[in-house]
């Protein structure tokens, strides 16, 4: 095995990792090169930037979902094409764009779906922001450069990619090309044509199939747009009833708080009220405790004095007066 295709190997092998280990695996993996003597495939590597989540996700979707991306670039090559021959004029290119662009949002929304499952499964957050960020990058790859859609289909995407739109597409139309023989021959003038009633509907005719194609072409431009916008619509409105959800619960919590912290202030003054009561009923024992002691005390005193005139009177006669 080539070092080439060893590097290219490893260099697969990192986009296949989680995101936090991309940077001590392609470092590495540059000292790897580097001590072979590669030094140019080291400066390569090195210079590589850890993809972001939706990157990630892409080219894990390579792996996970292989008939599935399959269909994604096929659909894209499809639209491309039929972009082409919108911007060429062909007949039927407009319906034939319409209907790649519909197969190719599909194939976008199922491989969104399970990149909710995968990122899930990997610990990551599938946001709005995130799922929208990944099916923008699969729309751009799918119609780019033939290099792009390899990286796309080998799961070694590198970074988030932007719908080209038309525009790029222009320059994918190639140049007819030369006659072996030599310069091709100006063709001859065509003859001219009598300014009748037929060649001015013929001249309008053409006309009018100019500025069809151009407003179909518009037109599709537009539906575009259109389905960006409604995109990012859907996805605020996402954000508006998540942040509604969050408030009213939020808000469910700060009145349960207020229904506990006024069961909590009752309670307290119910407290406050008993211990009051009770202290009034000690004041009261202990006035009556005070009372029945006296009570007592005039008691014990009045038995010992009648103890003492029992003893006196029982007595014999004159015994007392000996006593004195």
């Amino acid at each position: 095995m080539s070092a080439e295709v060893e590097a290219d190997d490893g260099v697969a092998g990192l986009y296949r990792l989680p995101p936090g280990e991309f940077v001590a695996a392609r470092d590495q993996l540059a000292r790897q090169l580097r001590a072979a003597g590669d030094r140019e495939a080291a400066r390569r590597v090195a210079a590589l930037r850890r993809p972001s989540i939706s990157a990630w996700a892409a080219n894990q979707l390579a792996r996970a979902a292989p008939h599935a991306m399959a269909e994604l670039l096929e659909v894209g090559a499809d639209l491309a094409k039929a972009q082409r021959d919108a911007l060429a004029g062909q007949p039927g290119a407009a319906r034939r764009l319409r209907a790649a662009s519909a197969q190719l949002r599909a194939a976008i929304s199922r491989l969104t779906q399970r990149a909710e499952t995968l990122l899930g499964r990997a610990g990551h957050a599938a946001t709005d922001a995130t799922l929208d960020r990944l099916a923008a990058t699969l729309r751009a790859a799918a119609t780019a450069d033939q290099a792009t859609r390899a990286s796309l289909a080998e799961g070694r995407l590198p970074g988030d990619l932007d719908p080209a739109g038309f525009g790029p597409l222009l320059g994918d139309v190639a140049p007819a090309e030369a006659d072996d023989a030599g310069p091709a021959a100006a063709p001859p003038p065509e003859p001219p044509v009598p300014d009748s009633a037929g060649a001015r509907r013929a001249r309008a005719r053409e006309a009018a199939q100019r500025a069809l194609e151009r407003t179909g072409q518009a037109a599709e431009q537009a539906r575009a747009a259109l389905e960006q916008a409604e995109a990012m619509a859907a996805g605020q409105r996402r954000a508006a009833r998540a942040a509604r959800q969050r408030a009213d619960e939020v808000d469910a919590a700060a009145q349960d708080l207020a229904e506990r912290a006024a069961a909590a202030a009752a309670a307290a003054e119910q407290a406050r009220q008993r211990a009051e009561a009770a202290e009034r009923d000690a004041e009261a024992l202990t006035d009556r405790l005070q009372l029945a002691q006296d009570a007592a005390g005039a008691a014990e005193a009045a038995h010992a004095a009648a103890t003492a005139v029992l003893e006196e009177l029982q007595a014999p006669p004159g015994q007392a007066d000996r006593d004195d």
